[in-house]
């Protein structure tokens, strides 16, 4: 499992997430929104930052774009 920060945090929920795992965990158990496909996309980008097939940028692209559709902030 990769553990690659991102170099900016994503305000989510009232707090930072730092990286792809703590913005699965966040996505798994704390999310307040509707689950939409920018969700889903954001989720499976941030699962494969962790296995290394995606960098964690696309990851943190794609988990804000999820976060700000759902106005998650």
């Amino acid at each position: 499992m990769h553990e690659a920060h991102w170099r900016k945090p994503v305000q989510a929920g009232g707090r930072a997430i730092h990286n792809p795992l703590e913005a699965i965990r966040f996505m798994d158990r704390e999310w307040p929104g509707k689950k939409t496909m920018s969700f889903a996309e954001a989720h499976q980008a941030c699962l494969a930052a962790l296995d290394g097939r995606e960098p964690a940028d696309g990851a943190r692209a794609s988990f804000k774009d999820a976060v700000d559709e759902a106005q998650v902030h």
